[in-house]
């Protein structure tokens, strides 16, 4: 039996955790996703959620919430992987005022799930702070904010 400890950051809070067994015959099903990380799981869960007749199956080799998910604080930050500046050089300020109202969205849409389905988590609106060290970086988080402002997202930043 494998030892699933120091595997998940949240493996402790859960109590012990036993792997289904292997899948060792052919199933027939409507949808099969791989790996068993929040993202997957959350595909998963809307999938059933438009159509539950639909079968889903969850694949994973090593066990749910295992990887970078295992090692995720639970963070909904207002910020996708590319910062909204390069958004806004590359696709324009339409684009980048796009992808912050849905990175805004994104927090109503975490709240809602949690209420829908009673989660029982300590989930609460804040934002992202940044940072800086030395007389340089000052001026760097001034031109942070003006460009936030310049986007439409000024709101967020104090």
């Amino acid at each position: 039996m494998t030892c699933y400890a120091n595997r998940s950051f949240w493996i402790d809070e859960c109590g012990t955790y036993s792997a289904n067994t292997s899948l060792n015959k052919d199933i027939s099903i409507d949808v099969a996703i791989i790996g068993g990380g929040l993202t997957v799981l959350s595909s998963a869960y809307h999938v059933r959620q438009a159509d539950a007749a639909t079968s889903v199956a969850v694949l994973e080799s090593e066990m749910i919430g295992f990887g970078a998910s295992g090692r995720n604080g639970g963070w909904v930050i207002p910020q996708f992987g590319i910062d909204p500046f390069i958004v806004r050089a590359v696709y324009g300020k339409e684009k980048a005022q796009q992808a912050i109202d849905y990175c805004d969205e994104s927090f109503d849409y975490v709240q809602k799930l949690i209420s829908e389905n009673q989660m029982d988590c300590d989930f609460r609106k804040t934002g992202l702070l940044k940072l800086g060290i030395g007389k340089k970086s000052v001026g760097l988080l001034k031109k942070f904010m003006k460009q936030s402002e310049e986007i439409g997202h000024g709101k967020h930043v104090t």
